[in-house]
Formats: structure tokens, sequence, C-alpha cells
């Protein structure tokens, strides 16, 4: 077992295929606002 698979528990393989998915769908936290019409400066009203 490499290092990486001793802490992870994970191939190399994997950890590859896992750093590529999250490189390429960056994460989002919270609703994108600006996709769902709201303009900046607005969101206050929004929300409540």
């Amino acid at each position: 077992m490499t290092e990486i698979e001793q802490k992870t528990g994970m191939t190399d393989a994997e950890c590859r295929q896992w750093d590529d998915y999250y490189t390429k769908n960056t994460f989002e936290p919270g609703p994108n606002l600006l996709k769902q019409g709201v303009k900046p400066g607005f969101a206050r009203n929004t929300l409540l």
C-alpha cells in the first residue's frame, strides 16, 4: 500500500478521479441568486 492509500483508503486512480471531478465541478455554497434572476443589491428583499 502506498502512503495515500493508507491515509485515505483510496487508490491513486480514485484520488485522481475525485481531483478531476472537483476541479471541473466547482462547489457553490448556498443558492446562486444570479442564476435565479435576483439582481445584485436586491438579495435582502428576496430572502425575507
